[in-house]
């Protein structure tokens, strides 16, 4: 079976843009301790580790809500060793960009592909 000629079109922009919206959400947090392309450069790392796990079993929407808590806490986790902080501002640092990311993100996804993909 083929995939869709676009799948691979959608897979790059869903990538790009959890990871724009995630570093536009954690660099407030470490901009005094971090330099921005530091904070970019461990949300990159963060997210090619957790991005694609949670996208191989993504399709599912009664797996959703197990993949998205795996999300923060392997995220909290990566957070909480790359910035050298606390468990529980990380788990709250990681909360705030999934749950940005996962809202935001399916909308921004979803206009890009219909209006200027389609």
């Amino acid at each position: 079976m083929n995939p869709h000629p676009l799948a691979l079109v959608y897979v790059a922009i869903s990538f790009l843009v959890n990871f724009l919206l995630e570093t536009l959400v954690i660099w407030p947090f470490f901009k005094k301790s971090f330099n921005f392309s530091r904070i970019a450069l461990f949300v990159l790392l963060i997210n090619a580790f957790t991005w694609p796990l949670v996208h191989i079993f993504y399709n599912s929407v009664a797996i959703v809500l197990f993949l998205e808590i795996f999300a923060v806490i392997a995220e909290s986790l990566l957070i909480m060793f790359l910035f050298e902080i606390r468990y529980v501002k990380s788990l709250l640092i990681s909360l705030i960009a999934n749950v940005a990311s996962f809202t935001l993100g399916f909308v921004i996804v979803q206009v890009i592909i219909t209006y200027f993909i389609y």
